[in-house]
């Protein structure tokens, strides 16, 4: 008999948990199609960088132009004190990364469009596509 209460009880236990695990899901899922950017642990709305900073046109050496927001600024404005001094991990929301120095960081450029960061004097295989955090190593 008591198996017979159980039961029920336990079948509607895990109905509510699957549906709050798939709630959160959607929200995480939100967030990152979403357009928000992490920045040494702190979230930022990508808008508020297109407001503060400056727009910017690079040439590849590959003879390409771009246009984009400077990546320097984007540093800069999210509060990291003395930024020349260390190194970043940008990482793409698949899971790409690429570790670039911060003179890199100077000539380099975040394409607003695509949330990609582009670089006039790294390789394209430095250039990380649908950037989801730049981590301060």
């Amino acid at each position: 008999m008591k198996v017979e209460r159980v039961a029920p009880v336990v079948a509607i236990l895990l109905i509510v948990v699957g549906i709050l695990s798939t709630l959160h899901v959607q929200s995480l899922q939100e967030k990152a199609d979403g357009n928000y950017i992490k920045i040494n642990g702190n979230e930022f709305i990508v808008s508020e960088f297109t407001e503060s900073c400056s727009e910017k046109e690079i040439e590849t050496s590959a003879g390409e132009t771009y246009t984009g927001i400077s990546l320097s600024e984007m540093i800069n404005l999210s509060g990291i004190k003395n930024p020349g001094e260390y190194k970043y991990e940008i990482i793409g929301a698949d899971g790409y990364s690429k570790i670039v120095e911060w003179n890199h960081i100077k000539k380099g450029i975040f394409s607003i469009g695509e949330k990609e960061t582009i670089f006039s004097d790294l390789p394209k295989q430095f250039w990380v596509k649908d950037v989801a955090e730049i981590k301060v190593i």
